[in-house]
């Protein structure tokens, strides 16, 4: 089955759905994450989406990202946050 995938990134909540090839609604959430200074947590749950997608049989055609105030994070050579988010 072919998703698309669109994540809203705010400063107290990561919501996201994924839609079928005929942009059925399959599965959304909307999350707390009053820690924004923890990018990780985010990066945690955008690979467990992508995991319950895969294992349900899914592949992401499509993705889009919602994030007004969040448009930059500085990571050092491993891929380590050296600002906040």
């Amino acid at each position: 089955m072919d998703v698309a995938l669109a994540f809203d990134l705010g400063t107290t909540h990561l919501k996201w759905a994924w839609a079928d090839q005929d942009g059925r609604e399959v599965l959304s959430q909307d999350e707390t994450t009053l820690d924004a200074a923890a990018p990780e947590a985010v990066g945690e749950t955008i690979a467990a989406v992508l995991g319950t997608i895969e294992e349900r049989g899914g592949t992401v055609r499509r993705t889009a990202f919602s994030a007004a105030m969040h448009t930059l994070l500085a990571v050092d050579s491993g891929g380590r946050r050296v600002s906040p988010l």
